[in-house]
């Protein structure tokens, strides 16, 4: 019982240093990050479900999901102090800027 009760220990502390060191290269609290992150993950489930519906019939939701996906970017990502987020955007604008 003793082992068990160490491991599950040793799993809950990892799980805080894995979310505190998130929040912390964010320089964010819980509450503003869990704020944000439910608050965007419907948007993008709406935006997702706009997209199927203009893939059906394309008059529909012309230009939602792309509006959706540009706002949040330029709300949260654009010059976050996360470095793996700017590491990651360079990466992907690199790579679509020698695609042409």
């Amino acid at each position: 019982m003793k082992n068990l009760e160490n491991i599950l220990m040793r799993t809950i502390n990892l799980k805080k240093m894995f979310v505190f060191k998130h929040l912390s290269e964010s320089q964010e609290s819980y509450r503003n990050h869990c704020t944000w992150a439910v608050t965007s993950g419907c948007k993008m489930i709406l935006a997702g479900m706009a997209s199927v519906i203009h893939g059906i019939v394309p008059a529909l939701f012309t230009f939602t999901s792309a509006k959706c996906i540009v706002d949040l970017y330029y709300q949260r990502l654009h010059n976050h102090v996360n470095k793996d987020y700017q590491k990651y955007i360079r990466l992907m604008s690199d790579r679509h800027a020698n695609k042409n």
